[in-house]
């Protein structure tokens, strides 16, 4: 084994952003909720709100499987659109 540091050479990931909010009720376009791609993965990346409140989640609780979170997103955010 190496006495040596393991430094990474890996670039920044490349995301494409396919949906967010529309201006009128995300003012901070860098942190709204929203799907993302990244290239070279599988599926979808989706920037979700926290839950909080303590009846929806115990209401929603047997939805919740192991390694899966609860988050909100507007239902604006599955309207139909253009998918790449």
């Amino acid at each position: 084994m190496s006495d040596s540091p393991v430094t990474s050479t890996h670039q920044p990931l490349a995301v494409r952003t396919l949906r967010t909010l529309p201006d009128a009720e995300c003012t901070e376009r860098r942190t709204c909720v929203g799907r993302h791609k990244i290239d070279g993965h599988d599926g979808s990346y989706v920037v979700v709100k926290e839950v909080t409140d303590p009846e929806v989640i115990t209401t929603l609780s047997p939805h919740i499987g192991p390694g899966e979170r609860l988050g909100w997103v507007p239902d604006a955010l599955f309207d139909p659109y253009d998918q790449e």
